[in-house]
């Protein structure tokens, strides 16, 4: 199966990975064309979430949103999308059986983002044998971009009312650490400088 991504699906994407200093996860649209063998991602989007250094936590409600999305925008929700922030572009164990569970409902295109504009894209579908029914995963697809000119201006609202941090404060005898002003305080107070 050839494999392309829309422009603005695409940079949508990258900002929001670029934007996000930690990992970041969404979804998107495709539209396949049975006749050219060819599956084009038409858009991306973001669901509700917390993000960690390694994971994304997405929940039920939002999942059906973002089904909910794909159907109003026209395609079906065929696309799976998260980032690995700065580290390289692969998949994690955790990742493999989301591709998988994923593509175990049909098929589903998955591709890991990271800030250099790297990407791997797979390809899970459910398949049939006389052994049984299992999972199939096509890996490092090439996933090539459709250019046109967009204006990315409207992303970042939707990013910063979708996206939160965990933050886990350290606590030392007593006083909190600030992250933003890297001290640790109490009552409001700053006592240490880091």
């Amino acid at each position: 199966m050839k494999i392309n991504i829309e422009a603005l699906a695409y940079k949508k994407i990258m900002h929001w990975v670029n934007k996000c200093p930690f990992e970041v996860s969404g979804f998107g649209t495709v539209v396949y064309d049975k006749e050219n063998h060819t599956a084009v991602i038409k858009d991306a989007f973001l669901v509700k979430q917390e993000g960690g250094a390694a994971h994304t936590d997405i929940d039920a409600e939002a999942l059906a949103l973002a089904e909910y999305k794909a159907f109003k925008a026209g395609g079906e929700m065929r696309f799976w999308w998260h980032s690995h922030v700065n580290m390289a572009v692969f998949w994690s164990g955790t990742d493999m059986d989301t591709i998988k569970e994923l593509g175990g409902n049909g098929w589903m295109i998955s591709t890991v983002f990271n800030k250099k504009e790297e990407t791997r894209t797979a390809l899970s579908y459910r398949a049939s044998t006389d052994l049984g029914v299992f999972t199939e995963v096509q890996d490092d697809l090439d996933l090539t971009i459709i250019e046109e000119s967009i204006d990315t201006t409207a992303w970042d609202a939707e990013y910063d009312s979708l996206v939160t941090r965990k933050i886990y404060t350290p606590i030392m005898g007593g006083y909190v650490w600030d992250a933003t002003t890297q001290t640790y305080k109490s009552q409001g107070a700053s006592l240490l400088n880091a």
